[in-house]
């Protein structure tokens, strides 16, 4: 059986494409092409931009208006007791971002990482990694960011996300 693969597009650059580890994160990956398919990230902007460490998005229209959805899943990484996922916070890797009101989980927030950070190994939930793309990845990760209202590190450019894609839905079962 495959592992899933997806294709983040982005408004007028095109695509990258990512691998997705069920077997490491399958709470994770549920959550997440279960979001992709309903177009639940369609439209939404990369909200944080920190060179060499990540870009955010999964939560923020262009208004800064929050799309976010109340559920939160479990956080599938070793902190939390789940020791099935090893997959290191490396260049191209997608990881959920954690919220504040549940730090041991997550909610439709999520990161492509930018460097290598192994601090957040076991911390965070990754979940797939980057198999193409990576020039797009250096594209974003070279925008300006500034502030907008009291967020910091916002690229001043609309980053969006148009769809994601998932590739091949008969190839694997969750």
């Amino acid at each position: 059986m495959a592992n899933p693969i997806i294709k983040i597009h982005i408004e007028g650059a095109g695509p990258m494409t990512f691998e997705l580890y069920p077997e490491k994160a399958p709470i994770t990956v549920k959550h997440f092409l279960t979001l992709a398919e309903e177009g639940f990230y369609s439209g939404l902007i990369f909200h944080k931009l920190i060179k060499e460490f990540m870009a955010q998005t999964g939560g923020h229209e262009m208004d800064f208006v929050e799309r976010e959805r109340p559920e939160t899943i479990y956080g599938e990484f070793a902190e939390n007791g789940w020791d099935k996922n090893d997959i290191k916070h490396e260049r191209g890797v997608l990881t959920m971002a954690r919220p504040l009101t549940k730090p041991d989980g997550a909610t439709t927030q999520f990161c492509i990482m930018l460097g290598d950070w192994p601090t957040l190994d076991g911390k965070y939930a990754a979940f797939g990694r980057m198999i193409d793309g990576m020039d797009l990845l250096d594209i974003i990760e070279d925008q300006p960011t500034g502030k907008f209202g009291p967020d910091r590190d916002v690229p001043l450019t609309w980053i969006i996300i148009e769809r994601v894609e998932i590739c091949n839905p008969e190839e694997f079962s969750l």
